[in-house]
């Protein structure tokens, strides 16, 4: 991503080659998109922070001989980072898995002040965290669950219980909102809005969902009434979910039974979960954190190894192998926490 003028460029009242172009214009919106950030904590402290990254990497020198990005030299390259693991003394943390949970425990650490390694063994992001379903739900089938509890027998016979359990799913509910929200408004540049659709066929349910007698009347108006609430828990800062016609179902969803009576239309949020991880690793690694994607644990050393009596099965770092190299060398660290997903076994 050097942005400088080439030396044999033409003057300077004359357009760069189309790619400095392209590149200047992506770096610009990227950071244009991430300066809208939120100023909340949490979430909201780490995409600050790549607010930063992004706004410094925008900042060039126009018509400097020799600009660049600054920034972009907070992250060393792999094999700068593969050195500094083999010559560290020991790590306080070593992540494996460079996953979403792997990174984010990797950014968590490094801001508490410790010094993190990290390792994936394939790519970052290429194992779960970039198969999810990509939507940032607030729990609307939760939601319908709860009140359904509230039409069945055991009102009646528990009360007490049933609207605990309501209450309880209730405040999770709430709790996703808050979620979906604060990063929806922080991360703009990985999220969106997406509509989902509910057809309805029918205009009285039979046998009625989840044993609830009131959703049997859902298509009269109790879904219309159940979404607006959805988006009333959102504070209305999603689109607002609307019900639409038949005729406008057969424009828009031609693949659709053209026997519909009507359907309703909500929003959830949406998200680029490979860029998310992403943007948690490089913040992480911009944090002080060595981070290295294929870099594989070949062995766990333990204090046995290390011909320490005390605690032997204690586990006190790993045998690592470049996959890339096939070179191997071993890294010592005071605690070892597998983010490794279905491979942890």
């Amino acid at each position: 991503l050097h942005l400088s003028k080439p030396s044999n460029a033409p003057s300077p009242s004359l357009p760069w080659p189309l790619i400095k172009v392209l590149r200047l214009k992506m770096l610009r919106s990227f950071a244009i998109g991430q300066c809208q950030l939120g100023k909340k904590g949490g979430l909201g402290k780490i995409w600050e922070r790549c607010a930063i990254r992004a706004s410094s990497r925008a900042s060039i020198s126009n018509g400097s001989e020799g600009a660049t990005c600054p920034g972009l030299d907070k992250v060393d390259s792999r094999e700068e980072i593969l050195q500094r693991m083999r010559k560290a003394d020991e790590y306080d943390v070593l992540v494996v898995g460079g996953g979403a949970t792997g990174a984010g425990v990797a950014l968590d650490a490094v801001t508490r002040g410790l010094k993190v390694a990290m390792v994936e063994r394939e790519d970052f992001g290429s194992g779960t965290s970039s198969r999810s379903t990509k939507l940032l739900w607030a729990g609307i089938r939760y939601l319908a669950n709860g009140f359904a509890t509230l039409f069945q027998w055991k009102m009646i016979t528990h009360p007490r219980q049933t609207l605990r359990g309501f209450y309880e799913t209730f405040k999770m509910v709430m709790g996703c909102q808050r979620e979906r929200n604060h990063l929806l408004s922080t991360a703009p540049h990985l999220t969106n809005w997406i509509p989902l659709v509910v057809p309805i066929d029918r205009w009285i349910l039979w046998p009625p969902p989840m044993k609830c007698l009131p959703a049997a009347l859902g298509p009269l108006g109790v879904y219309w009434i159940f979404f607006k609430f959805y988006d009333l828990l959102a504070m209305f800062k999603c689109p607002p979910s609307y019900a639409m016609t038949t005729s406008k179902v057969g424009r828009v969803f031609p693949q659709l039974d053209s026997r519909l009576k009507y359907a309703l239309v909500f929003y959830e949020g949406q998200h680029d979960d490979s860029r998310t991880n992403i943007a948690i690793a490089l913040t992480a690694a911009e944090n002080g954190a060595d981070v290295a994607n294929h870099t594989e644990v070949i062995k766990f050393i333990t204090n046995k190894d290390l011909n320490i009596s005390a605690e032997p099965d204690a586990i006190k770092g790993a045998i690592l192998r470049d996959c890339v190299t096939g070179s191997e060398f071993t890294i010592r660290s005071k605690s070892v926490v597998m983010c490794g997903g279905p491979f942890t076994d």
